[in-house]
């Protein structure tokens, strides 16, 4: 009873206790509360996201339960948002508290700085949401914009202050330096004037209004053959020596350069010739006078400028000594040679396009294909031009126009002229007349087209043979065979004599009828018609080893069933007359063809291992070598034997899978 009743009094204790607990507790929020609302900075939490939990503060208009549950983010500006995004995503991640300066509306319609600082809200050690406090600093702030902008501009006029004293010492120590200078190029311009006159390439000669010389420099007087030291007090003899352009006529004394120079007047690249003493070759000399005046614009004589232009004659003799020879070369040549401008227009031509035109040089040089030759075929002209300009490369055409009253055509080869950067500015051309060879062309293609037709006819003729020897003296002959045959069972009655004679016409009927098998497969075997030219190689490799003196080994690679009749004709055709050679001429035991497919080509092969020859000496009027290669050439390929005495012979052939069009 007494452990009871001292078990009440502890609880009752206890309660009271925690009730005064509460008490100071309720009272500690309320001031904690009542501080909060009284100081001026802001007291927020948030959730990790940012949505704010509570706040101490609102804006004016605002109310707590309006702004309890949205996200901190609404109220910052959008610069600012991953400043905050920032600093909480630091804080969850480090635990550590972040200090940070941004711009939030202020309720007022504009935005005012803040200085924040945000730290972590920990339960059970993890972090579930943050605290942080903001105070207004736009005050401060404007301040430091306004002390930077006053600093700013001291900062200016120091410099312009400091940039006007810079200016006015270096004004002051550049006019200094210029004195200097000055004093120092007045002691040196005579000899460097001397200096720049000798080291000219060009002469040069300074006379005074009395025609009197005043200077010449070193150049000059070398070229004249006088002395530069003493031509200033000599007279004008040496140009005694001066002839006209014609190099006879002597230079008339009142139109010398130096003369015309001091009346005022001015010449520029006039060529006068010397015959000087020390130049057996004479002096070719190019010369520009003009009047020499002070600095107030007065004449005080003349000025002469010359320069040896001698090799410069002799290259251009030389130049058209070689243009005349080209010309000559060009107009005894039989192709068709031309020289256009990027535009079009003839620059050059030879004879042998003048007369393609059928117009004079003059009628020919400065137009173009448009003015010349008819609207067609100046357009391809003028296309296949453009094409040789733009790929800046020699290009191939065939072309046609109208020449001595007929349609001409010309294998032209034209190709572009480019400068040093490797543009075109002149396009050559070479037009070779073609139209003879385009007509023998044409012919050589309608005979080769009546030969097709002509070895397909001779083809079909050699089928319907084979079909009539075997369904006509074939069958016959079996028939007759098959009538004897059957006598056999008589033959005691007959006599000797009767039976051998019985048996000897068995015989020859049997002989016969595989002679006819034999001269129909030769014609043309019918497994070629049914089976197609794989199978019929094989056959007519099976009936050489049936034979039993030649052995062949055939390999084929192919795609195709089958192909054009004509073209199994030839193959077939080919490798019957190299196996028929290698039987009987080459003296070899085995042979070997090989039938492949590459590349849309047939390539067929026949080797042997006989005796081999010398091909050159085979006649070229002959069937078997000769008729190999027209048969390969007709159908658009080629044929090449090789052979050699003692190392045997092969025969390479290369055809189209589908024959050339006729």
């Amino acid at each position: 009873m007494k452990s009871s009743t001292n078990s009440a009094g502890r609880l009752e204790a206890e309660a009271h206790a925690l009730r005064r607990r509460v008490s100071e507790l309720e009272d500690a929020e309320e001031n904690l509360r009542a501080i909060l609302l009284n100081v001026p900075e802001f007291v927020f939490t948030m959730d990790p996201q940012g949505a704010l939990l509570s706040i101490n503060h609102v804006g004016p208009g605002a109310t707590f339960e309006q702004v309890i549950g949205t996200r901190v983010y609404d109220y910052l500006t959008p610069e600012n948002q991953s400043v905050m995004a920032q600093a909480i995503e630091s804080v969850l991640r480090t635990g550590e508290p972040q200090s940070f300066e941004l711009q939030a509306f202020n309720g007022l319609g504009s935005d005012s700085w803040y200085s924040c600082r945000i730290g972590p809200i920990r339960r059970s050690g993890e972090i579930v949401a943050l605290a942080g406090v903001g105070s207004d600093v736009t005050d401060r702030k404007l301040a430091e914009k306004r002390l930077q902008v006053a600093c700013d501009e001291l900062e200016s006029r120091v410099a312009d202050r400091t940039a006007e004293l810079i200016a006015a010492n270096e004004s002051l120590q550049h006019e200094i330096e210029q004195r200097i200078r000055a004093e120092a190029q007045a002691r040196q311009q005579t000899r460097i004037l001397q200096s720049v006159l000798d080291s000219m390439g060009d002469g040069l000669i300074v006379a005074d209004q009395n025609e009197r010389l005043v200077l010449i420099n070193k150049i000059g007087a070398q070229m004249l053959g006088v002395d530069q030291a003493q031509a200033v007090d000599a007279d004008w003899s040496w140009f005694k020596h001066a002839f006209l352009p014609d190099t006879t006529t002597p230079y008339p004394q009142q139109q010398r350069p130096v003369i015309r120079a001091i009346r005022g007047e001015s010449l520029t690249g006039e060529e006068i010739y010397f015959r000087l003493p020390n130049r057996p070759d004479g002096l070719w000399l190019q010369v520009s006078a003009r009047p020499f005046k002070d600095e107030r614009g007065v004449q005080q004589g003349g000025v002469v400028v010359f320069r040896d232009v001698g090799e410069q004659k002799r290259a251009e003799a030389a130049l058209r000594k070689t243009e005349a020879r080209l010309q000559a070369f060009l107009d005894n040549t039989p192709a068709v040679i031309y020289l256009k401008d990027v535009q079009g227009r003839y620059l050059l031509t030879n004879n042998a396009c003048l007369a393609r035109m059928q117009r004079t040089n003059e009628e020919v040089l400065g137009f173009t294909d448009a003015e010349l030759f008819s609207k067609d075929v100046a357009a391809t002209l003028r296309v296949n031009d453009l094409a040789v300009l733009k790929a800046k490369t020699a290009l191939e055409f065939e072309e046609s126009s109208v020449g001595h009253g007929e349609l001409r055509t010309y294998l032209s080869v034209k190709f572009p002229l480019c400068d040093s950067d490797g543009e075109p500015y002149a396009l050559c051309g070479v037009s070779t007349d073609i139209t003879e060879r385009k007509r023998v062309e044409g012919e050589l293609r309608s005979e080769q087209r009546f030969m097709r037709q002509l070895i397909h006819a001779h083809e079909r003729d050699r089928q319907l043979m084979a079909y009539e020897i075997h369904d006509g003296l074939v069958q016959y002959m079996s028939a007759a065979l098959m009538h004897l045959e059957g006598l056999g069972d008589r033959r005691e009655k007959l006599s000797t004599k009767a039976a051998g004679v019985l048996e000897l016409a068995m015989h020859l009927l049997r002989r016969s009828v595989g002679e006819g098998r034999r001269i129909m497969s030769g014609l043309r075997p019918p497994i070629l018609d049914e089976a197609g030219i794989v199978l019929a190689i094989a056959y007519l490799v099976a009936e050489r080893a049936n034979a039993g003196d030649l052995q062949v080994d055939f390999t084929h690679r192919v795609s195709f069933d089958r192909l054009e009749p004509l073209l199994e004709a030839t193959i077939f055709r080919i490798v019957q007359e190299a196996l028929t050679n290698a039987q009987r001429h080459s003296g070899a035991s085995r042979a070997e063809v090989k039938l492949l497919e590459r590349n849309g080509r047939i390539l067929l092969e026949i080797c042997d291992s006989g005796v081999g020859f010398e091909p050159a000496k085979t006649p070229k009027d002959g069937f078997g070598l000769e008729g190999i290669r027209k048969r390969a050439s007709l159908l658009g390929g080629w044929a090449k034997i090789q052979s050699e005495p003692g190392n045997g012979t092969r025969v390479s052939i290369d055809l189209p899978l589908k024959p050339l069009n006729g």
